[in-house]
């Protein structure tokens, strides 16, 4: 029993056993590899308040109860370059609102393969993915994450992990101070 090639519009008779003939087959292989887009890597980074409660003293011994809490966390700030690209750009809830802010993380992340961060696996992506679902936002696409204070504390000895310390070793400008939580 025969069957026709089923390679786009190929008129011949498949070979036995496959479902195209063997010039299509031919020029398969000639042709090389299917050509692979680019990985679209993304640089992440966010800026939290803290949060905010009623405590007793400054040595706590045991944890806060949930009535002690006046305000959660919030994250206030992004800032995200894709790889080849020279600009950052900055998203956040002062120039373009929570919800707007929120919607181009969403939009960020989901066009990403890999996300590049500093602790982002414990923080910065934990924090963004609690804002998509408070904001009714479904999940982005999945991507790879590669956070850099992993691959720093798995394959170097520095004295300090910190950004700070690590990026100065390195020969880099150092961590930008932002005034942290005095500003």
């Amino acid at each position: 029993m025969t069957k026709p090639c089923r390679y786009e519009s190929c008129s011949r008779t498949a070979e036995a056993g496959t479902s195209r003939c063997r010039t299509c087959r031919r020029s398969d292989k000639a042709a090389g590899p299917p050509e692979l887009s680019p990985l679209r890597i993304l640089f992440l980074d966010i800026e939290t308040s803290p949060s905010l409660a009623y405590v007793w003293g400054l040595k706590m011994d045991g944890y806060l109860g949930l009535n002690q809490v006046e305000s959660v966390t919030d994250m206030l700030m992004f800032g995200a370059r894709w790889l080849g690209e020279k600009k950052t750009t900055v998203y956040s809830q002062h120039s373009h609102g929570k919800a707007g802010m929120i919607e181009a993380a969403h939009s960020l992340l989901d066009a990403a393969d890999v996300v590049v961060h500093w602790n982002g696996t414990s923080f910065d992506i934990p924090h963004i993915q609690r804002e998509l679902v408070l904001s009714g936002l479904t999940p982005p696409s999945p991507f790879a994450q590669m956070d850099l204070l992993k691959t720093s504390r798995k394959q170097f000895r520095f004295l300090s992990h910190k950004l700070a310390h690590v990026s100065t070793q390195l020969g880099l400008e150092g961590k930008i101070e932002t005034g942290g939580f005095d500003l």
